[in-house]
């Protein structure tokens, strides 16, 4: 990815768990049974290296990052679904 682009090992654990988070949160919606489980092992994965405190399960919205990819500022872009920028009031629960 470096090869591409200029990205910190900081935005890119940032967008590891955020990718994380994702696949739980489809996981859940698709077995619905497994959501204890899979948030179990989402908070522990989420608890390693440098997947620690960058991001925090919330019930709405799922999962918000503690970083901005700064991905609205691109012509067409917008805020992504777990944005910190997006959702200052669900920041810091569940941490």
């Amino acid at each position: 990815m470096r090869e591409l682009a200029a990205l910190g090992d900081y935005f890119a654990f940032a967008l590891a768990a955020s990718a994380l988070a994702g696949s739980i949160q489809a996981l859940t919606r698709h077995r619905p049974q497994c959501t204890a489980a899979a948030l179990a092992l989402g908070s522990e994965l989420m608890g390693i290296g440098r997947l620690r405190g960058q991001g925090t399960f919330a019930a709405r919205p799922f999962f918000v990052r503690r970083t901005c990819c700064l991905y609205y500022r691109v012509p067409g872009g917008g805020m992504c679904g777990d944005c910190v920028l997006r959702h200052r009031a669900a920041r810091g629960r569940n941490a």
